[in-house]
Order: C-alpha cells, then structure tokens, then sequence
C-alpha cells in the first residue's frame, strides 16, 4: 500500500478530538488529514482505511505490554490463547479488549518439564 493513515486516539473515557491523516509513501506528501469529533465518528474514515495501511497511536496510559510463556504447539492458536493466558493480570473483561504481539515467525514456543527428583 502506497498510502498510509495514521489516527491519534485520545486517553480511555476521555472525549477529545481524534486528529488523522493520510500519507503518501512514495511521493512523501500529505494526501488528506482531519478531525473527528468522537471515537463514535471513526466509521467515516472506513473507505480510507480499507485502501491504507493503518497506524493507531495510543496514549501510553492505556497500553499493556507484558511477557507471557505458552506450550509448545500453540503458534497457530495465538488469538485464542493469549487472551486467557492474561486474564488474570488484566482488571477488564477480555472480550472488551484489544491484544497483539510481534509476528509468530520470531516467536519460539520452549517445553518446559517437571524434574524428577534423585
């Protein structure tokens, strides 16, 4: 995708302004920008997000970032396993929230095994 578009969400239960813009990668020029009133406005750019790569810049005080060790064999079953594997550190209901992490390729998943004593 030539065109990216980068959106600053505010802080969580705040109801600031949403700035966004659009930008062009390869002619390094700004294409369009603007301002949404509320998170509920967001749809209006859904036809520029369905033909940009997206950013999304967030308030540090609304980000989690953590570890978490999985079994072996669960590379394909992120999506599902990640989320119950956190819901004990997080006060929210996981349905609710939003989980990433970096590209499985780089992720290695270890066995870990009881030792046997003697």
């Amino acid at each position: 995708m030539q065109e990216t578009l980068i959106l600053r969400l505010p802080a969580y239960g705040t109801n600031e302004p949403i700035p966004w813009l659009v930008w062009h990668k390869n002619q390094q020029e700004l294409i369009a920008s603007g301002s949404l009133n509320s998170v509920d406005e967001l749809s209006q750019l859904k036809d520029k997000a369905g033909r940009c790569e997206v950013v999304v810049a967030l308030p540090g005080q609304d980000v989690f970032m953590t570890k978490v060790t999985l079994p072996a064999g669960t590379k394909r079953h992120l999506q599902r396993i990640i989320p119950y594997a956190l819901e004990e550190e997080l006060a929210s209901d996981i349905e609710q929230l939003h989980f990433s992490w970096p590209d499985v390729k780089g992720i290695t998943c270890r066995r870990s095994r009881k030792r046997a004593n003697g």
